[in-house]
């Protein structure tokens, strides 16, 4: 075997979180926080350990999906809080709305039209 066929064989490895990333990442869940010294001090894994992993690559991706999965899990939670203060905040009812299908993204800019003078409608079509 070939030194390049031996390199691309060791490439195609699956990251494999250890023990103590997952501690963090349930620990960051359970806190519902990005705070690197709350998460640390309850999980017990010092912050210089969370700054090495996240130099890797293959780590910040598997950190970010397993995230990403893990938050959909919150959909509920996060329903029931925009359905409680859409009552009181336009805001919260447009970020629902946008949730359940009901509005859709408009366009990112308007156009203004100032109109000067006098304004006639015209029937320009057959009167029958």
């Amino acid at each position: 075997m070939t030194d390049n066929k031996l390199q691309s064989a060791t490439d195609n490895k699956v990251f494999k979180p250890t023990p103590h990333m997952i501690v963090w990442l349930d620990t960051a869940m359970k806190l519902k926080t990005d705070v690197i010294d709350e998460i640390s001090r309850v999980s017990g894994i010092e912050e210089s350990t969370w700054y090495r992993w996240i130099k890797d690559d293959q780590f910040r991706l598997w950190y970010k999906a397993e995230w990403d999965r893990r938050l959909a899990i919150f959909g509920p939670q996060l329903d029931a809080i925009g359905l409680k203060n859409a009552k009181r905040d336009f805001k919260y009812w447009e970020t629902m709305q946008k949730r359940v299908g009901n509005l859709q993204e408009g366009p990112k800019s308007l156009q203004q039209f100032n109109v000067t003078g006098e304004m006639k409608l015209e029937f320009t079509g057959d009167e029958s």
